[in-house]
């Protein structure tokens, strides 16, 4: 029987938010945001996994969540069989790149860091980091500190941070969202490369689904929390047409 590589029970996660109530006497007023609501959700090894939803929907909070970065408020996660706190550094992750990269630390540094936390050998760093850089065209940004980086070669750094480990699982979160479409379809490219070489999961969050269609297994769709999963795309675009009227 093949064991999922990700895999979440009754996940949820709340926050809470302070606002000040109608009424002034009354003072701040909490509310509970559900971000996520209930999530069973099962992808195997070798799976692409796209999700989509609106802005809020949860999506981010999922990814957080399912990397270890976000605790759950209720249920649980298991990444490779585990807690994704010991799994961490196993996964391949592209999100939020300014607040994960040292800003004082060159581009090189920086990559060399995540590279030595991944515990590739100075062979493996090099040879990745050469590679990677001259694929997303950012060899003549690496001595430049990163924090002097356009926001465009800051999401190129990501890419290459989430290329970099020999983990099973990458996740994505919007990858493209600042390449122009040569460079789009080009990681994209590589993704299926190594998808289908290194039977690596790939869980990715997209705008639009059928803007990467050709790569998924299943698709799932996100709105106020609650995740709905699907075997074709049409089914997935349907369901969203459903809930945009």
């Amino acid at each position: 029987m093949t064991i999922p590589v990700i895999e979440t029970f009754n996940l949820a996660k709340n926050y809470t938010v302070s606002s000040l109530s109608s009424k002034p006497w009354f003072g701040l007023h909490k509310n509970l945001i559900k971000a996520l609501v209930d999530i069973n959700l099962k992808i195997y090894e070798g799976e692409c996994f796209f999700i989509t939803g609106p802005n809020g929907a949860g999506k981010t909070t999922l990814l957080r969540t399912l990397c270890g970065l976000l605790k759950p408020s209720a249920g649980a996660v298991r990444i490779l069989g585990r807690d994704p706190l010991i799994t961490k550094l196993d996964l391949g992750i592209a999100c939020f790149p300014e607040n994960s990269f040292f800003a004082e630390l060159t581009l090189k540094e920086n990559l060399n860091f995540f590279a030595a936390l991944y515990k590739l050998s100075s062979e493996e760093i090099t040879a990745k980091i050469s590679f990677l850089s001259d694929y997303f065209e950012v060899r003549d940004e690496l001595a430049k500190p990163f924090k002097l980086l356009s926001s465009g070669f800051k999401q190129r750094a990501a890419l290459i941070r989430s290329l970099l480990t020999n983990g099973k699982i990458i996740f994505l979160d919007e990858p493209l969202k600042t390449l122009d479409d040569r460079l789009a379809q080009k990681f994209n490219w590589l993704l299926t490369e190594l998808n289908q070489r290194e039977k690596k999961t790939i869980f990715y969050i997209t705008p639009k689904l059928e803007a990467i269609s050709a790569m998924a297994q299943r698709f799932g769709v996100m709105v106020k929390g609650e995740l709905k999963v699907f075997e074709t795309l049409n089914t997935a675009k349907q369901y969203q047409e459903t809930i945009s009227k």
